[in-house]
Formats: structure tokens, C-alpha cells, sequence
């Protein structure tokens, strides 16, 4: 056992910084986020020798990138609780049940992000939080800070998002088939995890399997919708103390309607 405490390098709405998170915590492992902002991105970048995230920063002074890296390597460290089955059969499953979660997830996120109007502003935000900021994405911010990051939605989309869709074949006019392909999995997944506790065997598997069936149904585009058309029930479908914050805060153009 490696004592002290990780730091997590990369952004919240990273998908593989959150997949890094999740093995983090289901390993028990002691961490902290540490952002990568538009001010830290070239020395972070110089000493990692990547600009990819996440990046692990470990208590005995390594840097490593790349969750397919770097999740054998903590895996290893913390075997009291293991997240890659010892059987070759399973660990061979383990390992393309991941490369097709990398692959399969980041389309759907190209085009659930910078697809959609009324997503681009949220997503704008709270990246915004983070890369200019250095702010997680659950803190309130002032309205000085709130100009500051007003425009950064348009930024990404026009500087990144709206070409990455174009490239990962993402578009607006993928609309329905991502949707319908999205529903699909989110039906096997449901269909399964009804019966068993995880995707294979009694254990979580490498960085995937951090599911909650229980919000697998809950699309974060609908409740920003709600909260805009000033719907009832959506409170019910996020985090204790969230509903709290969007209320006083009036977030997402709550309480306009």
C-alpha cells in the first residue's frame, strides 16, 4: 500500500476523468481533483508529455496518463479490492467491455453536448468553471464570474465540439440513430443489472461499471428543460442539495416561466 493522496489532473466533465474517478473511489483510494485550467495547461502538459486527460499525479512523485494505463497500475496497488478478474477468460472480457465503453460513450457525449441549444450554455458553464475558474462545477459563482464565462459554450462548440461531432459522425443529423442506439444499450444495461449486481461476475470491473440503475433513465437534457419550462418533479431526479442550489440561485433560467 502506497500511502498519501492522488491527485486526480483533469476536468469534471471529462468522461474519462469521471471513469478515472470512479475507480478511484470504488478502490477506496484517497484523492483530490486537481483541474486542469487554461493557466496550468502548459506546465501540465510539459510534464506529463501529453495535453490528454486525465492524468494521475501518485504520492511517490509519478505522473501517468491514459485510464487504459492507468488502471492496471492502480489495480495493482490496491489488490485488497481488485477491479480486473484473475480468470483469462473474464480479464479478456474485462478488457474489450472497457475498449468499447471508451469508444461507445464519447460519441454519445460529442452529441448530447454541442448538438442541442439548450445544452451548449450548461456545458459552456460548467467547463467554464473548471478551466477558468478553478472551480468544481457544484460551486456557486458570482455574477462577475458568471461573465466571465458567459460566451465559453460558443467558444468550445465553434473551436472543438461542433467539428469533433463532424469527425466522430455525431452530427444534428444523427439525431435519431444516436438516440435510438443510446436507448438501446440503456435497455440491455437495465435488462441485465436487474439480475445481476454487476456486468460481470460479483465484482466492479476496471473503471466501468460504476453504474446506479437507478439514473441510468434520467437525462439531464430533460431536467433542464423542466427547470426552464417550469415543470414540477424534476427535483426527484437530482442530488441531495441540488434542487436547493438551482432554486436560491435560480441556475438554468429557473423561476422564468
Amino acid at each position: 500500500m502506497y500511502k498519501g493522496t492522488y491527485k486526480l489532473v483533469g476536468q469534471e466533465l471529462s468522461m474519462f476523468s469521471r471513469k478515472l474517478e470512479a475507480q478511484l473511489r470504488y478502490q477506496n483510494v484517497p484523492y483530490d481533483w486537481e483541474f486542469k485550467t487554461l493557466a496550468s495547461g502548459d506546465e501540465v502538459n510539459k510534464r506529463s508529455g501529453t495535453r490528454f486527460i486525465p492524468l494521475l499525479r501518485t504520492p511517490d512523485g509519478w505522473v501517468i496518463n491514459d485510464t487504459i494505463s492507468i488502471g492496471p497500475f492502480l489495480n495493482d496497488r490496491f489488490i485488497d479490492c481488485p477491479v480486473i478478474p484473475t480468470s483469462p477468460a473474464l480479464r479478456c472480457a474485462c478488457f474489450i467491455l472497457e475498449d468499447f465503453f471508451n469508444h461507445w460513450y464519447p460519441r454519445h457525449a460529442l452529441h448530447s453536448r454541442w448538438c442541442y441549444s439548450n445544452n451548449i450554455d450548461v456545458i459552456g458553464e460548467r467547463f467554464g468553471k473548471n478551466s477558468i475558474l478553478n472551480k468544481s462545477i457544484d460551486t456557486p459563482i458570482s455574477d462577475e464570474e458568471s461573465e466571465q464565462i458567459k460566451d465559453f459554450g460558443e467558444l468550445m462548440l465553434n473551436s472543438f465540439g461542433a467539428k469533433a461531432c463532424e469527425i466522430q459522425g455525431a452530427g444534428p443529423e444523427h439525431s435519431a440513430s444516436m438516440k435510438k442506439d443510446f436507448t438501446n444499450l440503456l435497455d440491455l444495461l437495465l435488462s441485465h443489472l436487474e439480475h445481476h449486481d454487476f456486468l460481470l461476475g460479483n465484482k466492479a470491473l476496471i473503471e466501468i461499471d460504476a453504474l446506479n440503475p437507478e439514473v441510468l433513465t434520467i437525462f439531464s437534457d430533460d431536467i433542464v428543460k423542466s427547470i426552464q419550462e417550469g415543470e414540477s418533479g424534476w427535483e426527484n431526479s437530482v442530488p441531495d442539495g441540488v434542487a436547493e442550489m438551482i432554486v436560491a440561485n435560480q441556475l438554468f433560467k429557473h423561476g422564468s416561466k
